[in-house]
């Protein structure tokens, strides 16, 4: 249960983070302050609301990693307990296609392709990795040219 108030904790606090830094990005640029607001936060860790989608504990894959498709790879993220992968992770993923391997108008390959990140996410035990929607997602693949996001649910 400690791990799940701590996990809470975390989430919780990047949401704050998250949430004041964006205001902060968005705001107009003021130089007429008057005094500083002040603001707090209470966290009370017994009265638990719900569980954490475990979901939110993964990590992205880099698509330029040459080592991804490795044993070192596989065993490191079982340490970790990584509860998912996301490929392409970042903002590569805007603009990966899935069919060549490249992105935008790249006559080159990435290090990292969709076939080796599918046999990592296969081969390690991820917790959410649903092996057979991996293994359909590899069937499946999308038409040459198409342009898919990191967000399809795969």
């Amino acid at each position: 249960m400690g791990r799940q108030i701590f996990r809470t904790l975390v989430a919780f606090g990047l949401s704050c983070y998250l949430a004041l830094a964006s205001a902060a990005a968005i705001a107009p640029h003021r130089t007429d302050y008057t005094a500083a607001a002040t603001a707090t936060i209470t966290v009370n860790a017994a009265n638990v609301i719900g569980p954490v989608d475990q979901r939110i504990f993964g990590i992205n894959t880099a698509i330029w990693d040459s080592a991804f498709n490795t044993d070192t790879t596989r065993s490191l993220l079982q340490e970790m307990a990584v509860q998912a992968l996301r490929f392409p992770g970042g903002s590569l993923s805007d603009e990966y296609h899935w069919a060549t391997n490249t992105t935008r108008n790249n006559t080159w390959t990435w290090a990292t392709s969709f076939d080796a990140f599918a046999g990592v996410a296969l081969t390690t035990p991820l917790k959410s990795t649903s092996r057979r929607t991996m293994a359909a997602a590899r069937r499946r693949r999308p038409p040459t040219g198409a342009l898919l996001e990191s967000h399809q649910g795969i």
